[in-house]
């Protein structure tokens, strides 16, 4: 039929944060889990294009098939695979996906599937437009999609000029910390033209919610707000506290036979004899691989046995299962 649907296409943006090693491996991870697992054939192009500001622009296309496929070949069409809560699906697995490799290679930057207005962001969100529509503009074709881009843009950035905090607000629900770039970038989005844009760049680096934090390991200036600090004060204030409470204490012989448990190396054995110990904040650091999860599954035992309940937390999928 000349209507017929021959396969589904997604797109997805790479957190330009990462190596081009670091995003296909992501890319690939989320299809095979999201895609390839429910019986779709996936075509998957990374793309690693540079903007006209310099910045890698990186994404990924992904071709799916529309049928079912078996050993026996392709099936009925599943369309199941169109529904929007699939799709609402993908796009939050897609977000707590790449947050958690963001986090796994410590970077400060985290992706929000959600809209403004869900984020607490109190700007309108904007039409997307594809190369075709920005190609119809250019020819002077008909091209509604874009204007009404342009007019969203515009009543944003007169938001931002009236309330410049808001831009910064948005910023810092994805990253502790920013550069004058990622304002930049921030504000370009929101803005109609090149004069709204400096008129908006000038009040927002004008605002005194902003604070300069000195140059990065790159020789970028970095910036966060005065909310942003205020709560990692706060956060420092509160561990520095627990560190000092004395309230989870657990027995000396338990500890002891932690410690000796075999197949602890020395180094596990005393980070086990610490964290042990009755504060009730520890911190243990190590390099992957270093025995971290063995050593914290000895001292769950210890704790147990002590009599208390143990819940476990971490910022990987797979690693929070373990």
């Amino acid at each position: 039929r000349k209507d017929a649907q021959l396969a589904r296409e997604v797109e997805f943006s790479i957190p330009r944060e990462m190596t081009q090693a670091q995003g296909i491996a992501l890319a690939r991870d989320f299809v095979r889990e999201q895609f390839v697992e429910r019986g779709m054939v996936a075509d998957l192009n990374v793309h690693w294009d540079i903007g006209e500001d310099g910045q890698a622009k990186p994404h990924a296309h992904v071709m799916l098939s529309t049928r079912s496929v078996d050993e026996n070949g392709f099936g009925a069409k599943e369309r199941s695979w169109n529904d929007k809560e699939l799709l609402l699906t993908w796009r939050e697995r897609w977000a707590s996906l790449a947050n958690e490799r963001l986090a796994e290679l410590d970077l400060d930057v985290r992706i929000d599937h959600r809209s403004f207005a869900a984020q607490g962001i109190d700007l309108e969100p904007q039409n997307k437009i594809g190369p075709a529509g920005m190609r119809r503009e250019e020819r002077g074709e008909d091209a509604e999609r874009v204007a009404d881009h342009l007019e969203i843009a515009r009543r944003n950035g007169e938001r931002l000029l009236a309330e410049p905090h808001v831009a910064l607000e948005a910023l810092t629900k994805q990253q502790s910390t920013f550069t004058r770039q990622d304002l930049a970038r921030f504000v370009d989005r929101q803005t109609a033209d090149a004069e709204q844009f400096s008129a908006v760049m000038v009040r927002v680096e004008a605002c005194p919610e902003l604070v300069a934090l000195g140059k990065d390991g790159h020789g970028r200036e970095r910036f966060s707000t005065r909310e942003m600090i205020g709560v990692e004060q706060r956060l420092e204030e509160a561990s520095l506290a627990m560190g000092q409470s004395q309230g989870h204490a657990v027995p000396l012989a338990v500890r002891r036979v932690a410690m000796a448990r075999d197949g602890l190396g020395d180094e596990q054995a005393l980070a086990v004899g610490e964290v042990t110990k009755s504060r009730d904040l520890s911190v243990v650091v190590g390099y992957a691989g270093t025995g971290k999860s063995t050593m914290l599954g000895v001292a769950r035992e210890a704790w147990e046995a002590a009599g208390y309940r143990v819940r476990g937390a971490a910022l990987s999928g797979i690693a929070a299962e373990g």
